[in-house]
């Protein structure tokens, strides 16, 4: 799917049936057939426009002739977990393109043309990073608070507890990844003469670098807490273990005692006591009282 949208100072971004200049290019799950045509019509790289349709895209820069290609990923929600997905800006001198496999909910806002504040391709492109780093912020808060939530109970530990905070720990490392090389471009990009020729577009652009530096710091941050509150629980299950496992070494050495002293009552052979008629009764009580002891012994080492 392909969609044009021409930059209109006054009533913002309003929808074409054909390209028209200084406009956005609004590229969704595109067939080869139209990728093939915007490489023609508008000498593209057809390499760079497939490159954006593979879910495996890292963030990178690239320049070709008088095009600038910018990759970059973007948080989308899968069901009730987190992951991104790749998107291709391409910076035309006559428009700004998006290309993407997906239809990503930060062009929702763009596409109803509530947006009227860009009146250059430049101007777009910024606005675009800058919701993406927007969905990355509300993205994080949301793990820290899933995070936290899961703290509430933290003596009565669940499986499914431990899980959720590998998954956590998976998504930010994945977030972390994608804005790091995403800043790393930026810093380059923010500084390239020929794409960046006005000097307020290159503060909003080193703008956009510092928020993806507050990024990364945020998501190492996350990542941090998420690792401790795993080991905080590993410990507890690890300390729970030890727990259950003195208690039934204790418990068995408390019930031998009475075994052994009645296996060995049990003999066919001569017994101190065997012909005293409260023999039973003192056998009974000296097993009891030995029984206490170790009762005792474990108690003060809080085995029990």
């Amino acid at each position: 799917m392909i969609q044009y949208y021409v930059l209109a100072e006054r009533h913002g971004l309003k929808k074409m049936a054909s390209f028209h200049p200084n406009s956005w290019v609004y590229v969704c799950n595109p067939t080869e057939e139209e990728l093939q045509m915007l490489s023609d019509r508008f000498h593209l790289e057809l390499g760079h426009l497939k490159d954006a349709l593979d879910e495996n895209e890292v963030p990178r820069f690239e320049e070709e002739d008088t095009c600038a290609y910018l990759y970059t990923r973007i948080p989308v929600a899968r069901d009730t977990q987190y992951g991104t997905m790749p998107v291709l800006f391409i910076l035309h001198p006559t428009a700004v393109f998006s290309v993407s496999k997906n239809n990503f909910a930060i062009f929702e806002k763009f596409l109803t043309g509530k947006n009227n504040h860009a009146v250059t391709p430049m101007e777009l492109f910024i606005q675009f990073f800058n919701e993406i780093v927007n969905h990355y912020n509300s993205a994080i808060s949301k793990i820290n608070k899933q995070t936290i939530s899961t703290t509430i109970n933290i003596d009565n530990i669940k499986n499914h507890d431990i899980v959720a905070l590998v998954m956590y720990e998976q998504i930010l490392n994945e977030f972390l990844n994608a804005v790091v090389q995403t800043n790393a471009f930026l810093q380059v990009f923010m500084t390239n003469k020929r794409f960046v020729k006005k000097e307020k577009d290159q503060d909003f652009i080193e703008d956009l670098f510092l928020a993806t530096r507050q990024l990364i710091e945020l998501s190492k941050s996350s990542l941090y807490h998420v690792k401790n509150i795993r080991e905080a629980y590993s410990t507890i299950m690890t300390n729970n273990l030890n727990r259950i496992i003195k208690f039934f070494t204790a418990l068995t050495i408390v019930c031998t005692i009475p075994m052994i002293v009645a296996s060995l009552y049990g003999m066919n052979v001569q017994l101190p006591l065997q012909h005293h008629p409260y023999a039973f009764m003192i056998v009974l009580a000296f097993t009891f009282c030995l029984s206490l002891g170790a009762i005792g012994i474990f108690l003060k080492r809080r085995w029990l």
